[in-house]
């Protein structure tokens, strides 16, 4: 699906709902870094998307227009990524309270057993002469 989406964006490259659609899919299904190489390809000037108007400066290279184009793609996957991080960040922030809440009972609960235990000691075992 992602061969079939890029080809779709490569092919109608100044159409933006395509880019959209194939970065909101490489987010979805956890792909960015494979979007951010494609576009940094085209970037980079090693490949050129197929509907290039404009000449290439040598063989399979894009044009300035496509490069800058890409280059604003690439950045923005960039904050995608980084988002994504600091959305698993906040998942694992928000399990370590109820971790904690959960040691912190189960410690309280064996103090009590102690306690109690200790209380029946004193009041049952301490009778035995």
């Amino acid at each position: 699906m992602v061969d079939v989406l890029w080809t779709q964006v490569c092919d109608g490259w100044d159409d933006d709902k395509r880019h959209q659609a194939f970065i909101q899919y490489c987010r979805e299904h956890e792909l960015l870094g494979e979007a951010a190489r494609r576009y940094r390809d085209i970037s980079d000037g090693v490949t050129a998307p197929a509907s290039s108007d404009e000449p290439p400066e040598g063989p399979y290279r894009s044009a300035k227009p496509q490069r800058d184009e890409a280059k604003k793609r690439l950045a923005a996957i960039a904050l995608l990524a980084m988002a994504a991080i600091d959305d698993h960040r906040s998942i694992d922030v928000e399990r370590s309270p109820r971790l904690i809440l959960r040691v912190v009972a189960v410690v309280l609960f064996l103090a009590s057993l102690i306690a109690l235990s200790l209380v029946l000691a004193a009041v049952y075992g301490g009778d035995s002469n």
